[in-house]
């Protein structure tokens, strides 16, 4: 009897999340950047150090010169000091 109880709750607990969910089956786009395909002008990257600043910010440098040549782009990078700096 108590497996019984059990597997009818769960069944109901599964009808009950199938009908709270949404119906669109996922084919709809709702990015608001979904039609935009222009490539960026600037490629901007953060880099937040967990323990020698020092020596991510040299490294900072050649690694936003790299990516500048083979991207075609201008790309900047950052530094800060914290996650929330980054933001």
């Amino acid at each position: 009897m108590k497996k019984l109880f059990s597997f009818m709750l769960v069944l109901t607990m599964a009808f009950v999340l199938a009908a709270c969910g949404d119906s669109n089956d996922g084919s709809e786009n709702t990015d608001d950047n979904a039609g935009n395909s222009e490539d960026p002008d600037t490629l901007v990257i953060g880099f937040v150090p967990s323990q020698d600043s020092g020596n991510i910010a040299d490294n900072v440098v050649p690694l936003a010169e790299r990516l500048s040549e083979k991207l075609g782009i201008d790309v900047e990078s950052t530094v800060t000091v914290n996650f929330n700096a980054l933001l």
